[in-house]
This record gives structure tokens, C-alpha cells and sequence, in this order.
């Protein structure tokens, strides 16, 4: 980032050349870019930003775009959560924030974010305030995933109290419910009893949460022959949770759940029980619209219900993951198959028994990109 803000002209910029920025500014700038925590400068009344390497992961696909642009621009989809501490730094008030969640528009989508930060006046040689100081800390894996161990650990405590199949049902879609920021809605469909000696057994929908009962993608009545819509068929031959991708070009842009756009994915889930060959439930859930997206996914090949490769194959689909790194890791080790693993979609092919040395070579290349 140093290289970069040098090499940069300024000469344009509400800053103008670097040779002309006031000493307060250049000290500051020069303790920001020698810290490797992220930190990030917001000068002058245009609040043009300067930040290290660090701060750059947070600015995601906008950087270098970024750098020299207004603050309040860049972070206008996170005013909400921040407009009012920045406006207290302004008027010479420190502001520390533990764990916010804001809204950021920083890979291509509105993503949900946590950061812990603090916004502090920064005071030029005329003794007014010249700029702010913001150092942060994204915690948006720690809350997100500390949120889904609490979903699944609230619906484990409450199913143990369940003593009916009607219990099961109403008890898992009100305990979901209180997660909607990760399962926007949920559908839980039970069999039709008149139809389960039937060659292609119908479901009948239950409890839902998020939407309402006979939207286009919520029927009254699932069937393995019934065409369009949800993938039963597909289901019951893998009697494994799939992913259903594209799930706007099914409902438009139907809202449902907490956010103003339909997520564009889903997970139908088969739910079975030890002795049956039907499952005894099937649940579809959609994903967040808004979640984390991964940077990288370890994928084994040798996998039940889907291989690797299909699995590969389908997150190259998805625009949420046609970026992410993929890497196999998996006992296949022949030519053909490390070929046929590429071909799939894969970037890496890692062979078990996994040299951890040249795991951490890889991810580390990944990092640097």
C-alpha cells in the first residue's frame, strides 16, 4: 500500500500532491501504513480515505477504487450503523464499538458484516480536527458462525422436549424463525398418508416460516412426477440435502424473510429415519442472500449422494462461488482422475494422505492473490 499511495497522483485529489500534505497528515499516514492491524485515515471535509494493507481485505473488490474515494461514498450502504459515531469523531468524540453488524457493498452483493472499531479525531496544526483515525477488526465469521452453533444447539434442546411428530414440526419452525438472517424461509413437508404406498408418495406442506403458504415456490403439496419447482425427484434418489441453485430465476425477486431480495438459494433436506426407504420429512430452507462467501473450499471427491466433481461442478454455477478457490482433497491420486478433478472445476488436487507443508504453501499463495 505504501508503493501504492506513492505512485498514485494526488495532484487532482481534494488532498493535492503528497509534497503538499500537512505534516499531521503525513505522520499519521506513516504510523497507519507501518502497523500491519487494519487502519484506515478519513482526511479532510471530503473525508478522502488512505489505508494499509491490512484495511485493503476489508475494502474487498472496491480497492484500489477505494483509495482516495470519500468515506461516506464508500461505506454509504453501512451509514446506518456508523453514520453516528462518524459524526461524533467529527465534532472531537472518540467512538468505540464492539461487534457491530452492518450492511457492506464491497464484493459485488450487500454482504452481512460484524466489526469491532473505533473512530478517534485527529488533530492538525491548526489544532482543529483534520481527519479521523479508524482502526478495525472484522468478526463476521466469529458472529455468524457463533449464530448458527446457537440455531442448531436452541433446535436440539427444544426437539429433545417433542413427544409428537406435530411437536417436531411446529417446534422446528418456530426455533428457526429467531435465525432468519441465515434461513430466510423454511418449508417442512410431511407424507401424505393416503399416498405412501404409491409408487410417487406426495408430501403435504406442514409448518413454513418467511413465506406463505401457496406461493409459487411454497405448494401445498410436493410430488416426485410434479413438474417444475422443487427438485423431489432428485431428492429422493440421492436421499441426501442438495443444494437448489438459481432459485431467482424460479420466484423472481419475491421478497421473503428478513431482506428486501429472495435468496438465490436453498438447501432441500430429506429427513429420514433408521428402517425407511421414504424420508418421513423433507424440509427446504433457503440460504441468506446475504451471507459469507468463501474464499476457498477443501472438497473431498469420494463423497455420498453427490461426488466431488458434481459438487464442483455445481458451485462453478453458483455466481456466489464461480470465484472461490477450489482445492480436492481426496485419496483419488491417478492422472485421469486429478485430470477429470480439473476438468470438474477444480484449481488444486491434494492427494491423501495430505502434505500439510504444501497445504499451507497453496492457501498461502491464495491469501497473497
Amino acid at each position: 500500500m505504501a508503493i501504492l499511495i506513492r505512485s498514485l497522483d494526488w495532484t487532482n485529489s481534494p488532498l493535492g500532491p503528497i509534497e503538499g500534505w500537512p505534516q499531521s497528515l503525513r505522520t499519521t499516514v506513516s504510523l497507519c501504513l507501518a502497523s500491519s492491524f487494519p487502519i484506515n485515515i478519513i482526511w479532510g471535509p471530503r473525508n478522502v480515505q488512505i489505508y494499509n494493507d491490512g484495511y485493503r481485505i476489508v475494502c474487498g473488490e472496491k480497492h484500489p477504487a477505494s483509495l482516495g474515494m470519500d468515506y461516506k461514498e464508500c461505506r454509504a450502504s453501512a451509514w446506518p450503523a456508523i453514520g453516528d459515531p462518524f459524526e461524533r469523531a467529527r465534532n472531537g468524540e472518540t467512538s468505540f464499538l464492539e461487534n457491530v453488524r452492518m450492511f457492506l457493498f464491497r464484493n459485488g452483493y450487500l454482504e452481512e458484516t460484524f466489526f469491532t472499531f473505533s473512530l478517534s479525531p485527529i488533530r492538525d496544526e491548526t489544532g482543529g480536527i483534520g481527519g479521523l483515525f479508524h482502526p478495525v477488526t472484522e468478526t463476521t465469521a466469529t458472529m455468524v458462525g457463533e449464530r448458527r452453533t446457537r440455531a442448531v444447539r436452541d433446535l436440539t434442546a427444544r426437539l429433545a422436549q417433542a413427544t409428537t411428530t406435530d411437536e417436531v414440526f411446529r417446534l422446528t419452525v418456530d426455533t428457526l424463525a429467531a435465525f432468519e438472517f441465515d434461513v430466510p424461509f423454511m418449508l417442512l413437508y410431511e407424507p401424505d398418508p393416503a399416498t405412501v404406498d404409491q409408487p410417487a408418495p406426495q408430501y403435504r406442506l406442514h409448518g413454513h416460516h418467511g413465506i406463505d403458504s401457496g406461493a409459487t415456490f411454497a405448494p401445498p403439496v410436493l410430488s416426485i412426477d410434479q413438474p417444475g419447482g422443487w427438485p423431489v425427484a432428485e431428492l429422493m434418489h440421492a436421499m441426501t440435502a442438495i443444494q437448489v441453485p438459481r432459485l431467482r430465476d424460479r420466484i423472481g425477486m419475491q421478497r421473503c424473510g428478513p431482506y428486501d431480495e429472495a435468496p438465490d438459494a436453498a438447501f432441500a433436506v430429506p429427513i429420514r429415519r433408521h428402517g425407511t426407504d421414504a424420508p418421513v420429512a423433507i424440509m427446504m430452507a433457503g440460504a441468506s442472500s446475504r451471507t459469507l462467501r468463501p474464499d476457498v473450499c477443501l472438497l473431498d471427491i469420494g463423497l455420498p449422494g453427490m461426488d466431488g466433481n458434481a459438487l464442483a461442478l455445481r458451485l462453478r454455477q453458483q455466481p456466489e462461488t464461480a470465484r472461490t478457490v477450489l482445492i480436492a482433497v481426496t485419496g483419488y491420486g491417478k492422472e485421469r482422475e486429478r485430470l477429470a478433478a480439473l476438468d470438474a472445476g477444480f484449481d488444486h488436487h491434494l492427494v491423501k494422505p495430505v502434505d500439510f507443508q504444501r497445504l499451507a504453501e497453496v492457501l498461502e499463495t491464495i491469501r497473497a492473490a
